[in-house]
């Protein structure tokens, strides 16, 4: 199964939008129309060929990853994000939801993970693949099943670890009852499934470029608490940190340690990190770590998804010294109740370049924004 992706470049980081404030020019990468009516949650990537890299989740315009007409759309840049192609549809199945959740060049060779579920089981019949691309994201293999794990988990960002292996966070449902209930379409869980229904975390390791994968960890909250999204970083050799998204009431990320590169990870822990229950990234940036986090919402928000923050640690996360206002919602210029969002962060950085890039989702569009280094390492 091939995909060709169309070099029709028309989108400009020229259109600002007005209720929004950025702390660094923004460039368009994705704006919704007729024809994809939804963009979420984009992977940003650099290819082997310099080109710059995103997939999608597109469908119907509701905010909702279980709709089985969502699909794994994708876009490209062939000018450092300046301009991007128009979105396709890379992967869709008839009867699930899908969508793309990682593509991982540190390998050479791009390696996209995505997941299709039936969406009346809130993920409980999730199924990952993976596909491959021999031209820089152009075109892409027949997707296949992750070789040496169950496939019931949602992969996350890769990091390559000190020791050569590639590490990559997942986690999945897991049910402690009610294994035959389904979602209903009032979006509201069927009475009693909240205690019974929740999720857990871990991680996949390869040693081998990918052809077999080992799992490890069972990272959960013993009251029946949510773990979900996990994202991990290196700090020391052999020393991992795993920040993880949880319930919203507890208001603060939680985490988890591995001293053994992510064969063995301690209980979850709540952490003093402000997170209003949605996904944090974290990068290592020459000796210095740089967090993308949507901070709970102080007084006059409406939810916590209006203010994204970049926190820089010089100390292996003991400590962010740093923090500065991305991007943020200015909810005067938007009625209260289509108030959108600046979340789901997305990035790398680019050594040659000394650039962190980095995405994000605003509601019907997706933006890019270029830090230079020295914003990171001063």
């Amino acid at each position: 199964m091939e995909t060709m992706a169309s070099k029709d470049l028309n989108y400009s980081h020229e259109k600002y939008p007005d209720d929004i404030k950025f702390a660094y020019s923004p460039y368009l990468m994705f704006e919704s129309s007729k024809d994809f009516s939804r963009g979420h949650e984009p992977t940003l990537r650099r290819m082997p060929d310099g080109s710059l890299c995103s997939t999608l989740i597109t469908g119907k315009d509701v905010f909702d990853d279980r709709l089985k007409d969502n699909a794994v759309g994708i876009i490209h840049s062939y000018d450092d994000g300046v301009t991007w192609t128009k979105p396709e549809t890379l992967f869709n199945h008839p009867t699930r939801a899908t969508w793309a959740t990682e593509i991982f060049t540190e390998g050479g060779k791009p390696i996209l993970f995505f997941c299709c579920h039936n969406e009346k089981t809130i993920f409980a019949e999730l199924r990952t693949f993976m596909t491959e691309s021999d031209d820089s994201g152009k075109t892409w293999k027949e997707p296949y099943s992750i070789n040496g794990v169950p496939h019931n988990m949602v992969v996350r960002q890769g990091k390559v670890l000190r020791d050569g292996s590639w590490l990559f966070p997942v986690y999945w449902t897991v049910q402690r009852g009610g294994w035959d209930a389904f979602w209903p379409s009032s979006g509201k869980p069927m009475p009693g499934m909240v205690d019974k229904w929740t999720t857990c975390s871990g991680v996949l390791k390869t040693s081998d470029g990918a052809e077999t994968f080992s799992l490890h960890g069972a990272i959960y909250r013993n009251d029946g608490g949510s773990s979900w999204e996990p994202e991990v970083t290196e700090l020391e050799d052999g020393h991992l940190l795993m920040y993880i998204r949880s319930d919203i009431e507890d208001k603060v990320l939680w985490k988890s340690e591995s001293f053994d590169y992510g064969l063995l990870w301690t209980p979850m822990e709540k952490t003093n990190i402000s997170n209003p229950s949605t996904k944090v990234v974290i990068y290592r940036v020459k000796d210095s770590y740089v967090m993308f986090n949507n901070v709970f919402p102080n007084k006059g928000f409406t939810n916590g998804r209006q203010r994204l923050e970049m926190w820089i640690s010089h100390d292996y996360c003991k400590t962010f010294s740093e923090k500065t206002v991305i991007a943020e919602i200015n909810c005067s210029k938007q009625p209260e109740q289509k108030i959108r969002s600046v979340s789901y962060p997305h990035g790398f950085g680019d050594d040659h370049k000394n650039i962190f890039y980095l995405s994000l989702s605003c509601g019907g569009k997706l933006f890019m924004l270029k830090i230079p280094y020295k914003d990171i390492l001063q």
